[in-house]
């Protein structure tokens, strides 16, 4: 797959982590962070940012969250 995201630790917390998600052109494009009230990492993206998303971007950030979800429920 190609990789179309930067995915770059930028807090790390007790038990959860936030990421900063940027393009290949380092545009941010919104954070990945630990939602208590769904219990999961979600992306928000940054408002004013005006991005487009192909199925592969999109791919590859749900399998970046899903990364995190699973190392967690390892630890």
């Amino acid at each position: 797959m190609v990789k179309n995201l930067k995915f770059e630790l930028i807090e790390k917390k007790a038990k959860t982590n936030i990421w900063q998600v940027s393009s290949k052109g380092d545009d941010c494009l919104g954070y990945i962070f630990w939602y208590s009230q769904w219990r999961r990492y979600v992306f928000q993206p940054i408002v004013e940012m005006k991005c487009i998303w192909d199925c592969d971007c999109l791919l590859e950030l749900a399998d970046f969250i899903r990364g995190r979800m699973e190392a967690g429920r390892k630890e």
